[in-house]
Formats: structure tokens, C-alpha cells, sequence
């Protein structure tokens, strides 16, 4: 039988499938995109397929097509994310990092629905901080707040100290506004209030693809420009501890050897956003994960320095 259209091909690929005839079906669907190579479904087809056999590369590549020509798609977008970042989802690693740490006085920047701000014992300070909370602030444990302020007016209120109770947080972590200035100015901001031993998390370090890393929000996913936060602490605070997990779907990023007293990127501020603000994700095509500095989970100095 002739097979000469995409729908022939996916049906012929899905049965290679579904009979764990994986290798069968990359050759039906490389075939079908020979002649449909415009086809989404094939390449995500693809990608799965490549997935079931554990060839990583095959899938990362597979779903980056599939996703560059339906940017949009969250599914295949959440597909690349797993592939892509073999860790931990980065909720369950905050819970380890939450373990590890043990913090008395934590904060949150970008509390959303509350999922990470929950992970604070009941027992210690925690302290949220969003324009738009969407959770129920009546449930809260006694000690545990949630400041409906961007980040920006919330540090120019100077009011962190009295809300946590006079001493340093132990544990906080970055996830507001999607935007570099955002999340530079939030780390600046948060350093202040660092003691020697605490730790800042940051989310979304690692984009997916460059349709949902853009600075204008395009796709259902997107992680907007924060990437660029986790070159510009490299370049600009080498004296830094950076490890960034690969926890899908867009990384988690884990900074320690806060020093309190730094004023480089306050001093740097607006030479860092000229320098970084139109940098392209084009820089990223090449050598990604080095460029990030993306580690394993099993990363020897990763929770050794938490714990010490």
C-alpha cells in the first residue's frame, strides 16, 4: 500500500508504538516528514517515539521543532521541559532545599497560588510578597503572611526587618515578574537582608525555547527573560556559589555565599541592563547548558553547601 498522506503515516506510527516498536515507528515518521515537514503532530510523534527508546537528544530536538512551529502548545512545550531537564520537578526540590535548610524566616517573591509558599514549616516566619495573590490569605498559619505589593514597593518600604522579626531570612526564593530588571532588581534587594549561611532559589533560569523566553508574553508557557539573571550573576558576582538544577520545566537555580555588603550590581545597575536587556536567545543556540551552568541533581557541592 501507497502511504502518501501525514494522516496514513501517524496512523502506521502509533500501531509501531503501541507495540513497543519504537525504532519502526522513527522510520515511519522520518519518512512522513520528508513529505509533511511543516506537520507539528509528526515531529511531537517523533519526539515521544525517541523518548520511549531514552534517546534524550532525539526527543529534545523532535519537541523543539514540534514547538517552534506551534509555539503555543503547552503540552509539547511541557514535553520539551521533561526531556529536556532530567531533575526533579522544581517544587519537589525546593521541598528537599526547605529540609535541608530548615528555615526560620523565609520569603517569597511571586507567591501566585501559593504551592512553593506552603512548603514553609508552620512554625517558621514566612513572608510572601505579590501584587495579586491568588490564595487564601484567612488559611495562612499564624506566622506566615502574604504582602499584596509588587516586590519594588515592598522593598522601598523598608519594612523587611520588622517582618522578620529584626534577623536575616534563612531561605528565599526568587519567582516574580518574568522580566531580567525584575528579578536583577529582586536579587539586589534581597541580598541586602542575606546572613553568611542563607540561600536565594531562583526559578525559570533555563528557558525551553526562544518563542517563550521572549520579554512579551506570546505562548500559554513562558518563562520570559529571567534567563538572563543566571549570566549576569556569573559575569558580575563570580564570588557567588550558583548552581542551576535541571528541575523542570524551566530550572532552579541555587545561590549561596550571599554577602550582604556587596553593592556591585547595585553600582553595575545600569550598565547590566544595557549590556543585557536586548541580549538575544540566540546566544543560547550553542552550548546551552554549559552557558546556564546547568548540573546534575547529584552535584557534589550542591547540598554539601547547604548543609555546612
Amino acid at each position: 500500500m501507497s502511504i502518501n498522506t501525514a494522516k496514513q503515516f501517524k496512523i502506521l506510527a502509533k500501531d509501531s508504538m503501541q507495540s513497543a516498536k519504537f525504532d519502526h515507528a522513527i522510520e515511519i515518521l522520518q519518512e512522513a516528514l520528508k513529505q509533511n515537514p511543516e506537520d507539528r503532530e509528526l515531529f511531537e510523534l517523533l519526539g515521544d517515539a525517541y523518548k520511549a527508546i531514552e534517546n534524550r537528544e532525539g526527543a529534545i530536538i523532535s519537541y523543539t521543532d514540534a514547538l517552534n512551529l506551534d509555539p503555543g502548545h503547552l503540552g509539547i512545550a511541557l514535553k520539551l521541559a521533561t526531556a529536556s531537564l532530567t531533575g526533579a520537578n522544581y517544587i519537589d526540590a525546593l521541598k528537599v532545599i526547605h529540609q535541608c535548610v530548615k528555615p526560620e524566616r523565609y520569603i517569597e517573591i511571586g507567591v501566585c497560588k501559593g504551592v512553593s509558599f506552603q512548603l514553609a514549616d508552620v512554625e517558621s516566619i514566612a513572608i510572601g510578597i505579590d501584587p495579586a495573590p491568588q490564595l487564601d490569605l484567612t488559611l495562612l498559619p499564624k506566622k506566615h503572611c502574604v504582602i499584596a505589593q509588587t516586590s519594588d514597593d515592598y522593598f522601598n518600604a523598608n519594612r523587611i526587618m520588622d517582618d522578620l522579626q529584626g534577623k536575616c531570612f534563612d531561605l528565599a526564593f526568587l519567582d516574580g515578574m518574568h522580566l531580567f530588571e525584575f528579578a536583577l532588581r529582586d536579587f539586589i534587594n534581597l541580598e541586602k537582608y542575606a546572613a553568611v549561611d542563607s540561600v536565594i532559589c531562583i526559578h525559570d533560569l533555563y528557558p525551553l525555547s526562544a518563542a517563550t523566553a521572549t520579554r512579551e508574553r506570546n505562548t500559554a508557557f513562558w518563562s520570559g527573560d529571567v534567563w538572563k539573571l543566571g549570566l549576569c550573576l556569573q559575569e558580575y558576582r563570580p564570588d557567588l556559589n550558583f548552581s542551576l538544577l535541571p528541575c523542570p520545566p524551566t530550572g532552579l537555580a541555587v545561590v549561596t555565599d550571599l554577602d550582604a555588603s556587596s553593592n556591585v550590581l547595585a553600582q553595575h545597575y545600569d550598565e547590566i541592563l544595557e549590556k543585557y536587556l536586548d541580549l538575544s536567545f540566540d546566544i543560547l543556540m550553542e552550548n546551552k547548558a554549559e552557558k546556564l551552568s546547568l548540573v546534575g541533581m547529584d552535584h557534589p557541592l550542591l547540598f554539601s553547601s547547604l548543609l555546612l
